[in-house]
């Protein structure tokens, strides 16, 4: 991974749950890591919310300017957020909010994101509805780059239907992908999978001839309620 990596995407798409689990991957490889939440447009399923664990791995998160639970929702970020963009001794994983409007906060950031150490990874849930298919992707993509001026380096595959998710689900999100890749020329870089689905999800993409990795996560970001 680059020193800066940029996750966007739609609302609801996975988003926090790529961070989370990138963040950790990546203090596990020796890496002094620091988890950026920039989402000021959605209170829902934010990087913030996980503070608690983050710390206890050692793993830094700047959010809002105020640090308490109480202004969690105000739409307020901390200058601190600069530190890993100006410091390169840290690894700095920022969690944008949704589509255009989300990815807006990162305009006032862009003289930080230099090509050569930063990756702005879309992350796309094939079952949304907005992004079920080529043209939704691509619209999104580039209305998200018309916004921050800035391109897209990677997909991010994450199509699924929650506890519900099947294999069929996944490979959707994988054959997508490879077609929003076969327009625009952005390389599916990673496609998200629990435990249960990786080695065949795997030997599927294999055998399909299709970029990118499995890419391994554990469920954090995901209402209690799934779990009933």
């Amino acid at each position: 991974m680059n020193r800066i990596t940029c996750i966007l995407g739609h609302y609801g798409s996975g988003k926090t749950e790529f961070a989370l689990n990138l963040a950790f991957r990546a203090k596990d490889e020796g890496k002094d890591v620091v988890l950026c939440d920039l989402d000021i447009a959605n209170p829902y399923f934010r990087s913030r919310e996980y503070q608690k664990l983050l710390e206890e791995k050692g793993i830094k998160l700047y959010s809002n300017s105020f640090g308490y639970d109480i202004s969690e929702d105000l739409p307020a970020v901390s200058a601190s957020i600069k530190v890993p963009l100006q410091n390169k001794k840290y690894t700095g994983i920022l969690d944008v909010g949704g589509d255009d409007l989300g990815s807006r906060v990162l305009n006032q950031y862009r003289s930080y994101l230099k090509a050569e150490d930063t990756d702005l990874y879309c992350v796309i849930n094939g079952n949304r509805p907005e992004t079920d298919s080529l043209e939704g992707v691509i619209k999104l993509i580039k209305s998200i780059e018309e916004e921050i001026k800035l391109p897209i380096t990677g997909l991010v595959s994450n199509t699924h239907m929650a506890n519900w998710t099947t294999i069929e689900d996944l490979l959707k999100g994988v054959d997508l992908c490879k077609n929003v890749t076969e327009q625009t020329g952005i390389p599916l870089i990673y496609t998200m999978a629990i435990d249960d689905f990786v080695e065949e999800l795997s030997q599927a993409i294999k055998e399909k001839n299709i970029q990118g990795t499995v890419f391994p996560v554990k469920l954090f970001a995901r209402p209690h309620w799934l779990n009933l």
